[in-house]
């Protein structure tokens, strides 16, 4: 999340927190040993600045304290990006059942199916799955983990590679979200892949207490024989 933070509010924010740690660690020393700070103020800075680099890199890794100190954020700034930690429900709506309409098409004669047809295309449903997703953001790192299980076929999760929340700029009018997972299935038939990339874009609407995650995923999968699908994908939350 430290991209899309303010950089001048982050470098005030590091400079208060090892100014604190040193005004903590002097008055220690000074109370302990007595001796002046003259004379102890190496030792003083030296500890201050292990102790705030520990304190920082313990904090920035820390779901809980991240969203603690970004709901403080977003009370002061309106525009902020929203807290997107937590669990979420998932649907998928796939342009798979697009795929095979195209091979049933070329592999039997007796059908017909353009795929450049707004009318072929449009009357096909798409494949529509359900899941369920856990996010987690610190100030480091964000991270969206997400497990599919339709009934019919293996069941499915994916993991994030990387992920990048992009603040609305420009113009824009919302925050989105970006990422690239790597997806697994347990069993998968001859002709699949048991491993696949893909990326999804994803907006951000709502307010923060209604907030809804929705845009596009894509994949690799089956690419060679143009199996890879795309579709739309939609975040609700569930309880945590």
């Amino acid at each position: 999340m430290y991209r899309i933070f303010d950089a001048k509010l982050l470098i005030r924010l590091v400079i208060a927190v090892y100014f604190v740690f040193v005004a903590i660690v002097g008055a220690a020393y000074f109370f302990v040993t007595g001796a002046p700070i003259s004379e102890i103020w190496l030792r003083v800075l030296g500890l201050s600045t292990t102790l705030s680099v520990t304190a920082l890199i313990f904090f920035a890794n820390n779901v809980c304290f991240f969203r603690v100190v970004w709901g403080l954020y977003m009370k002061i700034d309106k525009e902020a990006y929203p807290d997107i930690s937590g669990n979420w429900k998932v649907e998928l709506q796939s342009n798979y059942p697009v795929y095979l309409a195209m091979a049933e098409a070329a592999t039997d004669k007796d059908t017909s199916f353009d795929v450049f047809s707004p009318i072929d295309v449009d009357k096909i449903e798409r494949k529509k799955m359900s899941g369920t997703a856990k996010i987690k953001v610190t100030f480091l790192d964000v991270s969206v983990k997400t497990s599919f299980d339709d009934g019919v076929n293996p069941s499915s999760e994916s993991i994030t590679l990387v992920a990048s929340p992009i603040k609305k700029v420009n113009g824009t009018t919302q925050h989105q979200l970006t990422y690239v997972y790597m997806s697994k299935r347990r069993d998968t038939p001859s002709d699949d892949d048991s491993e696949h990339y893909g990326a999804a874009w994803i907006d951000l609407t709502g307010d923060a207490n209604n907030l809804v995650l929705e845009g596009y995923y894509w994949t690799k999968r089956n690419w060679r024989r143009a199996g890879n699908t795309a579709g739309r994908i939609t975040f609700t939350r569930a309880a945590d």
